[in-house]
């Protein structure tokens, strides 16, 4: 081997940049099912080169963007008209020398569009999901029937409590419950079907007890309902056969 050779072999830089998860890799929308407007994130840990990585999705279509300019690097993408399918981001980085690394990763917790997970498989570093197309249109249905109050009888004055409880299925997702045509909301500490919801009536509140369910589920399929308690209002209640008796009363006293 002549000295030329030798120099040549020993500064000949044949290692691969290292590429790898951080801990907690995949981020963006929480929805398992992510919709255009939503955002999703990678985010990468590469040795062995100052060169930037290129992350794709979609077979190469769309590319994700990154504002870091070291390592850990989180690359964000914002899910566009057309996007469907598992959430699969294509990694590849090259060094100085021309080595190249690289490879594909799937987040198992969100895809695009409406799909339904049918089967998980993990390779190494290469997780891969089997999706099946299904196009989910049901809303979730809120089960007037179900529908159970409490409080005090007759005429809740302000501070009084009012409370609902309601079936809703084909959803996860908490409803939202109002009052009074939207002017309140009701809470509650339910985080599965029945739902009891809780409300303190609050000054100006007037009128009968009507409690409007608004229902979505992760495909985006919404419902709405309204029930009445029919034994209770908030305000003075005026019942007209009660007072009917003292009538000629209240005239003299000037109240009409």
């Amino acid at each position: 081997m002549t000295l030329l050779n030798f120099l040549l072999t020993v500064i000949t830089d044949n290692t691969p940049p290292e590429v790898k998860f951080a801990p907690e890799p995949f981020g963006g929308s929480p929805r398992p099912v992510v919709r255009v407007g939503d955002v999703v994130s990678l985010t990468l840990i590469v040795s062995g080169t100052e060169c930037l990585p290129v992350v794709k999705l979609f077979n190469g279509a769309r590319a994700a963007a990154t504002l870091s300019q070291a390592s850990p690097f989180v690359f964000s993408y914002q899910i566009q008209e057309g996007d469907t399918g598992s959430i699969t981001y294509d990694v590849s980085v090259q060094d100085a020398a021309g080595n190249v690394a690289g490879f594909p990763a799937t987040d198992r917790f969100r895809t695009s569009g409406t799909m339904r997970l049918v089967g998980v498989q993990q390779q190494g570093l290469k997780l891969t999901c089997a999706y099946h197309s299904m196009s989910d249109t049901t809303p979730p249905i809120i089960v007037t029937s179900s529908a159970i109050f409490n409080g005090p009888a007759g005429a809740v004055p302000v501070g009084g409590q009012v409370s609902l409880e309601i079936e809703v299925t084909g959803t996860s997702l908490v409803p939202k419950v109002t009052l009074f045509n939207g002017a309140g909301t009701a809470t509650t500490d339910s985080s599965q079907s029945p739902y009891t919801f809780t409300y303190t009536i609050q000054s100006g509140d007037s009128g009968p007890i009507v409690y409007t369910v608004e229902a979505e589920d992760q495909a985006g399929n919404k419902a709405i309902a309204s029930v009445t308690d029919a034994t209770r209002s908030a305000g003075l209640l005026l019942r007209t056969a009660v007072v009917a008796p003292f009538l000629p009363y209240l005239a003299d006293w000037g109240c009409f």
